[in-house]
């Protein structure tokens, strides 16, 4: 089956401000574990080039109209590496409705008859070819959704997942005040069948749904429907998070 990579990237940047910046476009450094070499990149070059290294050629990506100079670096990051394409959806984000759920929706006519890798775009994550680990455990498993697993020095930020011996996803706690492992999952594979779930998931939320909608819910949902659901946890793997400003001025600082 087709793989396509996916990036939701229309959030608004709330803990940005009072800056008016679009923080995938901003310089982060990082050190790649097994070589303990560290590296210098804009936050969004990480996604794209986690899904080079995945052998992931076809990207599609939802923004909203206040990140046109996203949408401008990425055209230009397609040009200088041929090969990559890049599909655009504009995601509404006066509706009110709030939750990465909607940015699927959004873009759910490109992941029919897909299997799909989404990446967040305001995390780093390591090595640079884990996503190729990740999609062949997935293949492997003949798995619905696979999570992709790495450790974190800030599990309480993010979504630690509890895993059984089988691999398969006991329970994803939610930014948990008393995190019970140090890990988060930070992409994930997912084929037709959770798609399904994610459009009926949000039509039963109802269109006056005012609540942020979490994927880790939905998740959980097919989890307990006896989906096969799994985690992959990539080894000497670790994640970043830069959400907020505090995050950037702590990196720049070091």
């Amino acid at each position: 089956m087709e793989v396509i990579g996916f990036i939701p990237a229309a959030g608004k940047g709330k803990r940005m401000r009072p800056f008016l910046l679009i923080k995938e476009l901003l310089p982060i450094k990082y050190t790649i574990p097994q070589t303990q070499n560290s590296t210098v990149s804009l936050l969004f070059e990480n996604s794209m080039q986690t899904f080079q290294y995945g052998g992931i050629s076809s990207i599609v990506c939802v923004i909203n109209k206040e990140k046109d100079d996203l949408r401008n670096y990425i055209l230009k990051y397609s040009d200088e590496n041929k090969g990559v394409q890049i599909a655009f959806v504009y995601q509404n984000i006066q509706s009110g409705k709030y939750g990465l759920p909607y940015a699927i929706q959004a873009a759910s006519h490109f992941f029919k008859g897909k299997t799909v890798i989404m990446r967040f775009p305001d995390t780093v994550i390591t090595p640079p070819d884990c996503l190729k680990d990740v999609l062949e455990f997935h293949r492997q498993k003949k798995a619905d959704i696979t999570l992709g697993v790495f450790s974190t020095k800030n599990p309480e930020k993010l979504a630690p997942v509890i895993i059984g011996d089988d691999d398969r996803v006991i329970k994803i706690e939610d930014k948990p005040q008393k995190p019970t492992v140090a890990n988060t999952w930070n992409c994930v594979i997912w084929e037709e069948s959770f798609l399904v779930e994610v459009l009926s998931y949000i039509e039963e939320s109802g269109k006056d749904c005012e609540k942020e909608l979490l994927l880790s819910d939905i998740i959980m949902r097919c989890v307990s429907k006896n989906m096969r659901v799994f985690a992959k946890v990539v080894k000497q793997g670790e994640c970043y998070d830069y959400s907020s400003i505090d995050d950037f001025v702590q990196e720049w600082e070091k």
